[in-house]
């Protein structure tokens, strides 16, 4: 079995969270096609509640607490995948998805307050790096 460890890196700074995350990111996607669950919607809907736990356990055993709601935010993130891979996604449903990840767990409240977002993508060894902090 994996350690945890080996899985999610958190660090935190002055309003301040920095993730790292040893998997590639699933991108978002519409929920229901004509009422009904893709097949797509819930792999992702799966992807998103594991991860979530992994986060929120992750920064529970560092200490690390959320970052406060109702208050401007700025957020960074940067998607490494496998060459092959690497641009078979959108650019903004992988940066929706990982706003989804961090929506209620690395910062309290909704995403509207994220006033400021960086995204880029690059070939490497897949992860996801995210930096989230109060502007």
């Amino acid at each position: 079995m994996t350690n945890l460890a080996d899985l999610v890196v958190v660090s935190s700074r002055a309003n301040a969270i920095i993730l790292w995350l040893a998997t590639e990111c699933k991108p978002y996607v519409r929920m229901t096609q004509a009422g009904k669950w893709t097949g797509r919607a819930k792999d992702y809907n799966n992807f998103q509640v594991a991860w979530k736990e992994r986060i929120r356990l992750a920064m529970e055993v560092r200490g690390v607490s959320p970052l406060p709601g109702s208050v401007p935010l700025f957020f960074s993130v940067s998607f490494q995948y496998a060459r092959k891979t690497y641009h078979s996604f959108d650019l903004d449903n992988l940066v929706k998805s990982s706003l989804d990840l961090c929506q209620g767990v690395v910062f309290r409240g909704v995403d509207s307050w994220v006033d400021r977002i960086v995204g880029n993508r690059t070939p490497g060894v897949p992860g996801i790096s995210i930096t989230c902090r109060v502007l």
